[in-house]
């Protein structure tokens, strides 16, 4: 092992870089703390204003300090517009979709700013700032590198003043902290998210002008992933949020930069330790900025159709025909073209095999990762050599996809303590880490591999348009598997994870146990895809496996339609395609990517959306060819209704199921339940029992503790004291899906259920879980049984007509019903009801009071309740509690608890209007 050098130039030169990295992590952490999402072309900013003013003072003879403040101003006007344009239009989608968009407004800046160059820029070529001197030590210092050195803590220490002192910086932080309070206050968000993109381009453009000097070119990968991960580190370990620190964090992975690089037995170190960094700075990470809950309907599929739809052969196969014809169609191509493009045609299937393991992890799982390609690498690595040690492709294929699934399900672990972009920036330093040292070994790729010989059933593979049907036999296999999968309970299962974790415990689903799953199955598919991508090559490096292609195959998979498997082949076909098979100039693929860049803006799913409509037409067509009227049709099944909780519907109706005998008594007890957040005591020693058939209320003014009780009882919070009894058991350490296995189930006070699944996906799970199905089959006789229970519940709740529409078109009293419907399915011991009449109308009240007395008089079910609706709850329950500031402060009838003076002194008050809004306070 050679020696590191750590002698004053070398640490020097890292000091100087580190700046130029705590300066990229800066503007990134400004745009984060603004608007919640990472700016991924913030390099490509300031790549690009620095190629303009290398240009306007190299060929016009613009003064160097009037072309370096015009830059900075260009800068600024560019992430503006992409705060403006961009992101605040996508803020409502998933932040996939802002990230690939920022991906591609980057990716179009590049070949923009190189377009601009023709084609490179250098310290050779670009202009160098006058007035700052140079030294030649062991390593050469230039002019840019000592105004980078020098102006550097001039620009962090002036904009944390202007952040700390300044009105608009006031502004900016308030903005950032507390949108609501700062527009109550007079200041607009939005402008202040603007504004702070606006400096953080100004900062990329400043880096970018002094560092593109002090290299030798510059390429459309020179500032790729391999930068931007350096301000990425440099953010996560600031936690997105401190200048100061993000300025030392920077310096120091510049010095750890220079000292591994100066040893030449350690390349791909320093991307492995950056890698670590990474997971440390996200293991410190707590939520600041405007950090926003995914939004996934913008995705949902196409709704189900209507029943005189799918009695027609044609409407109901359609896909089947229209993949049947494809497969005819793609088995033919190589007919008629060269061996190169059967090569890139396996390429393209390839890319889009590892995009159908990101539709699946992030379209359906809400995982978002970067790292796939490095999955695939991974099990290139073991089906390679597996592949040409026996000779049989097909034993490579299934060693690559389990190496694969084992290597994601090992990253994915530690990664289920990790959401969203965060998880993002770290599959994405892995991806780098592994591209860097771990390809390098000579166990891995070395300094390359040869991928033949390979046969497949005994035929050899001695061309690409012989692989080309492998290929293509391998993708249909794959997507033939996933669809399986989404159709499956597995799916469900996965997009109620995807959509809400909390409530989909209560269904009795794990969400850690089931993302591992989700992780093992897309590293299979990854895998599999790398083995393809790989063996297409008769001599395989890993150059075919950068982290560009990382980001690559999550821009192809949103491209296509994240939400659709088959649109990582659309994405795909477009993305590759376009550029293998045209030769087209570097402002050409700028456009390029600004097109599909317009695209995901106008139609978050990608050319499925731009698809839907032609679709819907032609599936009306063809009704209408059968004698039905589309509008009619589509008009009965409900298509065009929100739902309503109205008093006509609210009944019970069906033959309650078997309860298991249990003996009478205690069915809860609560014993000294404290918890505290930091010096708030929320919920103070409080004790109670609930009896068997009973049903118990908590009231209590707001912040009295109530929905606290109810989060320590069904498991979502761990109390500092106290104990938890259910049916004489001590359930205190169990998890929620746990506890829900066990009979004790909860709804919750907003009732958000699962915005993209309906009411039959809902209560389906309920009822898998009920009766003790496991893995379900879509078309299987398990399902179809299933399907029944669930219609039977459906219609039970008087859901029939909206069993098929998306919950988020739906009233929030149907989603409450919706929700007692999945409950009862569950056939819970005792259901926590907390604050059911929230958000619904006084005559939706009454008729959901009604639904609950049925529920515990048709089903036996045990109910504790938190209303603050006195009418609602005097006429459903037989005992009262009443906490204030987490203690309890009455029990007893409803009668004697209403008539409590510390009740009518904390709660009630002393108006018998506030005590009564309406209706009778007796109950029936």
């Amino acid at each position: 092992m050679g020696s590191f050098d750590i002698s004053g130039p070398l640490l020097l030169l890292g000091t100087i870089f580190g700046l130029g990295y705590a300066l990229l992590g800066i503007g990134l952490v400004l745009a984060y703390r603004s608007s919640g999402f990472i700016n991924f072309a913030h390099g490509s900013i300031g790549l690009v204003a620095a190629s303009m003013m290398s240009v306007v003072v190299n060929d016009y003879g613009v003064p160097y300090w009037l072309g370096f403040l015009g830059a900075l101003i260009v800068a600024a006007l560019i992430a503006a517009g992409i705060e403006a344009f961009v992101v605040r239009r996508l803020a409502a989608a998933p932040k996939v979709l802002s990230m690939v968009a920022t991906l591609g407004a980057a990716e179009a800046l590049l070949l923009l700013a190189l377009s601009f160059s023709q084609g490179g820029l250098g310290g050779g070529s670009f202009p160098q700032p006058p007035g700052f001197p140079q030294f030649d030590l062991t390593v050469f210092v230039s002019p840019s590198a000592t105004a980078l050195l020098c102006l550097s803590p001039v620009v962090v220490g002036g904009l944390y003043l202007f952040l700390q002192r300044s009105r608009f910086g006031l502004a900016i932080r308030g903005a950032a902290a507390n949108p609501d309070s700062a527009t109550l206050a007079g200041v607009d968000p939005r402008h202040m998210a603007m504004l702070s993109w606006a400096l953080a381009g100004g900062i990329a453009a400043f880096a970018a002008m002094l560092i593109i000097p002090n290299q030798s070119t510059v390429t459309a990968d020179a500032l790729g992933p391999d930068f931007i991960i350096r301000g990425l580190a440099v953010a996560a370990l600031a936690r997105f949020a401190s200048l100061p620190i993000a300025l030392l964090a920077g310096l120091g992975i510049g010095l750890v930069e220079q000292i591994l690089a100066s040893n030449p037995e350690a390349t791909g170190w320093f991307e492995v330790a950056l890698f670590l960094l990474i997971l440390v700075g996200v293991a410190m990470q707590v939520r600041v900025g405007r950090e926003l809950s995914e939004r996934w309907s913008s995705l949902s599929p196409s709704r189900r159709l209507p029943d005189s739809y799918r009695d027609i052969w044609l409407i109901r196969n359609l896909a089947w025909v229209t993949g049947g014809a494809a497969a005819v169609a793609a088995a033919l191509v190589p007919l008629g073209i060269s061996n190169r493009s059967a090569f890139v045609l396996s390429t393209i299937i390839a890319f889009a095999t590892i995009g159908i393991s990101v539709s699946f992890l992030t379209g359906l799982a809400g995982q978002l990762s970067l790292g796939q390609v490095a999955f695939a690498a991974i099990g290139a690595v073991a089906g390679v050599r597996v592949a040409t040690e026996t000779g049989s492709l097909l034993l490579g294929l299934l060693c690559g996809g389990a190496v694969g699934a084992a290597a994601s399900a090992a990253v994915g672990l530690p990664a289920l303590r990790v959401r969203g972009l965060l998880l993002a920036i770290a599959t994405l330093a892995f991806a780098l880490a592994t591209f860097s040292w771990l390809l390098r070994q000579d166990w891995a790729f070395g300094a390359g591999l040869s991928s033949r010989p390979a046969s497949v059933l005994g035929i050899d593979l001695t061309t690409s348009r012989a692989f080309y049907f492998v290929a293509l036999a391998v993708f249909a296999g794959v997507l033939a598997i996933a669809h399986v999968l989404r159709r499956s309970s597995f799916g469900r299962s996965l997009v109620a994870v995807r959509d809400n974790e909390a409530a989909a415990r209560v269904l009795q689903i794990s969400p850690r146990r089931l993302l591992l799953q989700a992780y093992g199955f897309a590293g299979f598919v990854a895998g599999v895809g790398g083995v393809i991508l790989a063996m297409s090559n008769t001599f395989v490096t890993r150059s075919i496996f950068t982290p560009s292609d990382s980001i690559n195959v999550v821009s192809l998979a949103v491209i296509g339609g994240l939400s659709e498997l088959t649109g990582p082949l659309i994405g795909a076909a477009y993305l590759i395609g376009a550029r293998e098979f045209f030769d087209l100039e570097l402002s050409a693929l700028a456009g390029l990517n600004a097109a599909w860049l317009i695209l995901i803006l106008e139609q978050p799913r990608g050319f499925h959306g731009l698809l839907a409509t032609t679709r819907r037409n032609l599936i009306d067509q063809i009704a209408r060819l059968r004698g039905i009227d589309p509008v009619q049709a589509r008009d009965e099944a409900g298509e065009f209704e929100t739902g309503e909780f109205e008093t006509g519907a609210a009944s019970v109706t069906a033959t309650p199921f078997a309860q298991v005998s249990k003996p009478a008594g205690v069915v809860l007890e609560v014993r000294g339940l404290t918890r505290s957040f930091g010096d708030l005591v929320a919920v103070d020693d409080v004790s109670f029992t609930v009896d068997d058939g009973e049903t118990l209320g908590l009231i209590g003014p707001n912040g009295a503790g109530k929905t606290t009780v109810f989060e320590l009882i069904s498991g979502y919070l761990r109390p500092h004291a106290g104990t938890v009894i259910f049916e004489g058991a001590d359930i205190t350490g169990l998890t929620p899906e746990t506890r829900s296995r066990r009979g004790l189930v909860r709804s919750f006070q907003n009732a958000p259920l699962f915005p993209t699944m309906t009411p039959r996906d809902i209560v389906f799970l309920a009822n898998q879980r009920a009766h003790h199905h496991g893995f379900v089959v879509g078309g299987s006789r398990a399902e179809r049984e299933l399907e029944d229970h669930t219609s039977e519940t459906l219609a039970m709740f008087g859901l029939s007509g909206l069993g098929d529409q998306p919950i988020s078109v739906l009233s929030t009293g149907t989603r409450r019903l919706v929700e007692l419907a999945a409950n009862v399915a569950l056939r819970p011991r005792l259901l926590l009801m907390d604050e059911p009449s929230a958000g619904i109308a006084q005559a939706e009240t009454e008729a959901l009071g009604a639904v609950i007395a049925q529920i515990r008089e048709v089903y036996g079910i045990t109910l504790v309740v938190i209303e603050h609706d006195m009418p609602l709850l005097t006429s459903v329950c037989d005992r009262l509690i009443a906490l204030e500031v987490g203690a309890v402060i009455a029990e007893g009838t409803p009668a004697q608890v209403q008539a409590d003076p510390a009740v009518v002194q904390s709660y009630l008050g002393d108006d018998p209007s506030a005590i009564a809004r309406s209706g009778s306070n007796s109950r029936p």
